[in-house]
């Protein structure tokens, strides 16, 4: 009885957020599910409860769990650009969260939505999550990864430790870039140098990184990477 109350409970909540958010708001994209299939279709993610909503070109309506799913990606009309999604362990836990992937390249950058902002957000179902962070207040709601080599770390550690050694190379690049953008010590400003960075590397070595997904670097130091 109580395995049927929650997963009704569970259903509510899923049904709630997907209905809070605006219509327009499905975009088109596609998903891999942990049995190999990959469907195609109109895409809907509530990042709270970690749920991806489907309409099948057929008209058929799914949706699915983060168990169930290996990753997805859409198109975000308001960022023009797709963004790319997949379930991943955290380090020293070891529990599956579904991340985005923000940047890839020598750094790969990902960040998956706080279990708190999760939990708070649910009782705001009126507020939409799916949206990429711009504001300060967005970005903490999200807890941003960086991969060095083999290492997955956060990206407070990552600075502390990592950083000065890391991307030595180009040390003198970044500060100048940093200086004349105006940058902070907020996430935002750090993710620019950080993918800033990957541009460098991969400007530098091309055959290495050629096919990682990055931003040019032309649009990076327009400011406009949130």
């Amino acid at each position: 009885m109580k395995k049927i109350l929650l997963s009704l409970g569970l259903a509510w909540m899923v049904l709630l957020s997907v209905e809070a958010r605006p219509k327009d708001n499905w975009s088109r994209g596609e998903i891999k599910l942990a049995t190999g299939e990959r469907m195609k279709g109109e895409l809907l993610y509530a990042p709270e409860v970690e749920v991806v909503s489907i309409k099948l070109d057929d008209g058929r309506h799914r949706a699915y769990g983060s168990r169930q799913l290996v990753s997805f990606s859409f198109w975000d009309a308001k960022k023009q650009q797709t963004r790319h999604f997949v379930k991943s362990h955290l380090p020293h836990s070891g529990r599956e969260v579904l991340f985005e992937n923000v940047a890839d390249g020598a750094l790969k950058i990902q960040r998956f939505l706080k279990p708190y902002s999760r939990k708070r957000l649910l009782t705001f179902t009126s507020i939409t999550t799916d949206d990429a962070p711009e504001t300060a207040h967005e970005h903490g709601r999200y807890q941003y990864y960086v991969q060095d080599g083999e290492q997955l770390m956060t990206l407070e550690h990552f600075l502390r430790r990592r950083f000065s050694t890391s991307t030595k190379r180009w040390e003198k690049e970044l500060e100048e870039y940093r200086y004349y953008n105006d940058l902070d010590n907020g996430i935002a400003s750090w993710l620019k140098v950080l993918i800033y960075y990957n541009v460098l590397e991969a400007d530098h070595n091309p055959k290495e990184y050629e096919g990682s997904l990055s931003v040019g670097a032309s649009f990076i130091l327009m400011g406009n990477l949130n």
